[in-house]
């Protein structure tokens, strides 16, 4: 009767045993997963500070288009606004 007792109990040990090594596998896979997916993410803020600075630079040389060209367009304004009408 001892050695049935003993019998159940190693085969408990023996399955506790088993869920241990699934569990650290599982843990580990999750861990490889973790990281991978927090240099994706990484990579992706990197990605969005260039394209924002790409964007920026771009908005500033419309800027500056747009400064340099705005002293034309009101003398431009005047001159057409000596009586002359613009079609549209």
């Amino acid at each position: 009767m001892d050695l049935e007792y003993l019998g159940v109990l190693e085969k408990r040990v023996q399955e506790v045993i088993e869920f241990l090594r699934q569990t650290k596998a599982e843990k580990h896979r999750l861990e490889q997963e973790l990281a991978e997916q927090k240099l994706a993410y990484q990579q992706l803020q990197q990605e969005r500070g260039e394209v924002r600075n790409r964007v920026e630079h771009i908005l500033g040389q419309l800027n500056q288009l747009q400064d340099e060209a705005a002293p034309e367009l009101i003398q431009q304004g005047s001159e057409s606004g000596s009586g002359q009408e613009t079609s549209y």
